[in-house]
């Protein structure tokens, strides 16, 4: 690598910092960086294993959905009746699907 050398500024990293609201800091950053704040309305989920762990069924879940979706749109939904490893140890009945 003898006789290497660049013919400009190459940063390896850049880094932004900011402290103030929320809003204002999004703002900031979008401006600093000479770009559009994006448009796209903000994204809604919901997964079942935080609210009901392995004590799901189908009724749980049609209940919960109905609800949330009565309310407000929901754009991701994750359904989760515990890992593999887990199932036979917790729930035997239940197979993959």
């Amino acid at each position: 690598m003898d006789g290497l050398a660049l013919k400009h500024s190459f940063p390896a990293l850049d880094f932004w910092v900011g402290e103030g609201e929320e809003q204002a800091l999004f703002d900031a950053y979008f401006k600093a960086c000479e770009m559009s704040p994006p448009t796209a309305p903000p994204a809604f989920g919901w997964t079942s294993w935080y609210n009901h762990f392995t004590n799901i069924s189908e009724a749980v879940l049609l209940g919960n959905l109905e609800s949330f979706c009565a309310t407000q749109p929901i754009s991701a939904k994750n359904l989760d009746d515990g890992t593999f490893e887990c199932r036979t140890e917790v729930r035997p009945t239940l197979l993959p699907n």
